[in-house]
């Protein structure tokens, strides 16, 4: 379940704000979640999951600007 995912992911990011890994995962779920609530037709939750998952990403990129995968995650949540 995304939200179990999110909950421990999140938690993982509290503890450990500099592991790249850890944001990079949280903001991939919360862009999962985006999608599957979309699906449902649950387009407002859907808009928030997803700008959790941009604000996230965006913010890996430009600390990082010279991370390819993360400039390229970047462009898998605006696609």
């Amino acid at each position: 379940c995304y939200a179990d995912a999110i909950t421990i992911q999140s938690r993982l990011v509290d503890v450990a704000p500099l592991v790249t890994r850890y944001r990079r995962d949280l903001a991939v779920s919360h862009n999962n979640l985006g999608m599957a609530q979309s699906e449902a037709n649950k387009l407002s939750e859907a808009r928030v999951s997803f700008e959790k998952a941009l604000a996230a990403q965006e913010a890996l990129a430009a600390g990082q600007p010279r991370d390819l995968s993360l400039a390229s995650g970047l462009g898998g949540i605006y696609n």
